[in-house]
């Protein structure tokens, strides 16, 4: 008789890959890259403004990056 654990991948990969598939199908996350990171802003940008445009009443504001570092415009 085989043991069970035999033929589960335990790894910290697999448990990892388990966990986005399981958030992203049956909770509605969105997947994204490190690429995808804003280091400046410390967010998704796009995430954030796909948000806001899909659920703000108000108008949307706009990131600018100036001489001083990021500011918003309105």
């Amino acid at each position: 008789m085989s043991n069970l654990l035999d033929h589960i991948d335990t790894s910290e990969k697999d448990f990892q890959e388990l966990m986005t598939k399981e958030l992203v199908k049956l909770h509605g996350y969105v997947e994204n890259t490190s690429n995808d990171f804003d280091r400046e802003f410390c967010l998704n940008v796009s995430q954030l403004m796909s948000s806001f445009k899909r659920h703000s009443q108000f108008p949307m504001m706009r990131f600018r990056r100036g001489a001083n570092g990021p500011f918003l415009l309105a």
